[in-house]
């Protein structure tokens, strides 16, 4: 091999050696940054993951064993939201970078059907840093709380809500992320009023509604409590807009409670009513629950207004309506999971072991005696969730620090069954 050749192949393999990332890059080779995890590249031969690492996203070489790993799902990364479309058991767990794992476990066998880790932010090119609110939204586990994780992606889990970060003008937007393309799409930027004396928008806390798809927020300057948005007073319009026609409208107001007793604002839709806090909505739309941690041994029914469910607290009127808890429950605090029908409400009381059922009052004070569901013990069951058949619950038993994932029938008297041992993710939705 003559002199020439010697130095071309060596310039060959440098170049070579420079094209093909270390075992942990931001840039692929040609030029593809690491977008989230999840996403995969393959060059010469040699496969590249997107991993969250750090607060960073880097491309991780994989070999051969983690790329057959069973224990993580087998859909393409583009595609994992088809698999969570399927029936079961919604479960996901916030890890330390704030970034999300969801699963979707079988309820019938306990098997993993789909995982999947959604990171806590991305990076947008106009508006930068944008965020996603799987983990950093209401903090309990009840029916509420779970709606509004749930809502945060589109029925056909396509589609995943962001607020981005206060932009230079002061303003706060909100849009989607699709998932099968990776393409942002900014809503605040498509419903803005130009002109001369345009306000700036902070639009937080957006939703999909369940029934039609339809990306829904809060738009106001002044949201104190609201997830995302800045402390002030005043009145604050929800829009829901069209994600086929691009329409923006204004379904309608809410007026934001300045008392403490009533937390957790965020904005969920139940059964076609806007709701903020932590209430539900009964099947046929005229009643919504009203707990706090000064309403002791009661839980409040309160109307839903024009399409809107929310609840200023004025300590000089009466409260409305509700049912009170004979003893030993009068004077402990409930915390509400679901409707199972009209004339049953399904709930536990902090520092009791049950789960319980009550009948609510929609016209008059009522007095009764919770009806447990599940057998006298000693552990705590708590994020329960409802089957959609209604016939059978799923919720958390806690005993000893280790925590059990066990179904049961809606019966009284009947017992429950354990699907999964040493389960410690958040039940969302049985789907």
């Amino acid at each position: 091999m003559n002199q020439k050749r010697k130095l071309a192949l060596v310039f060959s393999i440098l170049i070579f050696g420079l094209s093909v990332p270390t075992a942990s890059s931001a840039v692929i080779s040609n030029g593809s940054k690491c977008p989230h995890p999840g996403v995969t590249i393959k060059i010469s031969g040699v496969t590249y993951s997107c991993t969250a690492k750090n607060s960073h996203f880097l491309w991780m070489k994989l070999t051969k064993k983690s790329k057959t790993n069973k224990s993580t799902s087998t859909v393409a990364p583009t595609s994992w939201y088809k698999a969570f479309a399927q029936p079961g058991i919604l479960a996901g767990t916030c890890l330390n970078d704030s970034s999300s794992n969801l699963l979707l476990i079988d309820a019938s066998t306990g098997k993993t059907i789909a995982q999947h880790t959604v990171p806590a932010t991305m990076h947008e090119p106009t508006l930068g840093s944008v965020n996603f609110s799987l983990c950093d939204g209401p903090n309990s586990d009840d029916g509420a709380s779970n709606l509004y994780i749930r809502q945060q992606f589109s029925p056909d889990f396509s589609k995943l809500t962001f607020t981005s970060a206060p932009q230079s003008d002061g303003s706060v937007h909100v849009g989607y992320l699709d998932i099968a393309t990776n393409k942002f799409t900014d809503l605040t930027a498509q419903s803005i009023t130009m002109g001369f004396s345009a306000n700036i928008p902070i639009d937080v806390n957006p939703i999909f509604d369940p029934k039609n798809g339809m990306l829904c927020f809060v738009r106001t300057s002044a949201t104190p409590g609201l997830v995302g948005s800045d402390p002030a007073n005043g009145s604050n319009e929800i829009h829901c807009n069209n994600l086929s026609t691009h329409a923006d409208v204004i379904e309608g107001g809410v007026i934001n409670s300045p008392s403490n007793d009533v937390n957790n604002y965020f904005l969920t839709i139940q059964n076609g009513i806007f709701v903020t806090g932590d209430h539900l909505v009964s099947p046929d739309s005229n009643l919504f629950t009203v707990t706090a941690p000064t309403v002791l041994g009661r839980v409040l029914f309160a109307p839903t207004i024009a399409g809107i469910a929310s609840f200023m607290w004025d300590a000089s009127k009466p409260l409305p309506n509700g049912t009170y808890f004979d003893v030993p429950f009068n004077t402990l605090s409930a915390d509400v999971f679901a409707w199972l029908n009209n004339s049953n409400l399904l709930m536990s009381f902090r520092g009791s072991s049950g789960i319980y059922m009550i009948p609510p009052s929609s016209s008059h004070e009522l007095d009764a005696t919770p009806l447990d569901i599940i057998p006298t013990n000693n552990a705590a069951n708590t994020n329960v969730i409802v089957s959609p058949s209604g016939t059978n619950l799923a919720f958390i038993h806690t005993l000893l620090s280790v925590s059990d994932l066990f179904i049961t029938p809606t019966a009284a008297g009947s017992t429950p069954t354990k699907l999964l041992h040493n389960f410690s993710a958040r039940l969302i939705e049985w789907q």
